[in-house]
């Protein structure tokens, strides 16, 4: 079976369109992200709701939806982090002639990431010059759940304006 022509791609960023010069580094810094949300999940249940109720929220409910997540420890690994972007990742190999490609065929092009974007993720669409290509960003910071929920990539969708129909072929790469 061929592949489909997509109609729609969704780009991650973090070892898709940027690699990490040090990625030893970057997987001890998402390690420690990663156990910083169920340890914060139990302290909320704590000293939050009193330990009372399942530890873990129903699920979503519109006051939940609402409620963006904090990203306490994500915040302070980009403030611990003083290097500029460039001298943590550099633009993967082939980005560049496939961002083009793809703006020539008119394919709608989005970067997803569950990095945050304010001090990081926003500063690498600027130093690399991803705005000319991708017509839309979702970062940690603007959903509540991240990846490989469904809800980044429907936010990205969203923000370039554009309703999948039966006809479209969402390509997800990273």
């Amino acid at each position: 079976m061929a592949l489909q022509k997509p109609t729609i791609i969704i780009f991650d960023m973090d070892g898709t369109s940027v690699q990490h010069i040090n990625p030893v580094i970057l997987h001890i810094l998402e390690k420690l992200d990663d156990m910083a949300y169920p340890v914060a999940k139990f302290f909320g249940w704590v000293f939050m709701r009193r330990a009372k109720g399942p530890i873990l929220p129903p699920k979503e409910t519109e006051e939940r939806k609402k409620k963006r997540p904090r990203l306490l420890v994500h915040r302070a690994i980009h403030k611990f982090r003083r290097k500029p972007v460039e001298q943590i990742v550099k633009p993967s190999t082939a980005i560049y002639p496939l961002l083009k490609l793809l703006k020539k065929q008119n394919i709608p092009i989005a970067l997803v990431s569950n990095g945050l974007g304010k001090g990081y993720g926003h500063d690498i669409v600027t130093q690399f010059g991803f705005d000319a290509y991708f017509d839309a960003y979702v970062f940690r910071e603007d959903i509540q759940n991240s990846k490989p929920h469904p809800e980044p990539l429907y936010l990205a969708l969203e923000r370039m304006g554009i309703e999948a129909g039966p006809n479209d072929v969402i390509w997800h790469i990273g």
